[in-house]
């Protein structure tokens, strides 16, 4: 005949682990895989704001410095950027771009080059440039309010902003 052992200790520890996660998981959860921004994503703007509208075109000329403003190159050991460019209307981001989207692919693996074409803001708007890391936070390479028209330069380099249909109709 088998013999029953430690049923109702399995039991106990069972009723443990449930306690254990009821009041530990959620808040685990939300540190380890919700990943929520120190201050939540609350964002402050004036009572007469109204959402920006996107309804221009436009191609970016980027260049930047081979080298981080320390002196090192970008991506260590390699030396190969890789470009992610983000547009910002205000305080809110509302658009970033990384080595994988087609609107970057002429871009990657250079530090000098023309986006393809990318929708931005009616009003002026800020450009961020950041080289992509896959496994660390992307460094910084410039930020700067420009708007279409406009060249606008950085510490460590330049973006142009062309009209997407001016570029069509020079073509």
């Amino acid at each position: 005949m088998a013999q029953r052992s430690g049923g109702f200790g399995w039991f106990i520890i069972g009723v443990a682990v449930g306690a254990a996660g009821v009041t530990f998981g959620p808040g685990a959860y939300q540190k380890y895989v919700q990943q929520i921004p120190a201050g939540g994503v609350r964002v402050e703007v004036s009572s007469d704001y109204t959402p920006g509208v996107w309804r221009r075109s436009a191609r970016f000329d980027v260049e930047f410095s081979r080298f981080k403003a320390n002196g090192q190159n970008w991506d260590w050991p390699m030396t190969s950027p890789e470009l992610q460019l983000c547009i910002r209307e205000g305080t809110e981001y509302r658009k970033c771009f990384g080595p994988l989207d087609p609107e970057l692919a002429a871009c990657q693996g250079k530090f000098k080059c023309t986006t393809a074409v990318i929708r931005v803001p009616d009003v002026p708007f800020t450009v961020e440039l950041n080289e992509w890391d896959d496994y660390n936070k992307p460094d910084p390479i410039g930020s700067v309010e420009c708007d279409v028209g406009q060249t606008c330069k950085f510490q460590l380099g330049v973006v142009t902003v062309r009209s997407a249909a001016a570029s069509r109709a020079g073509s």
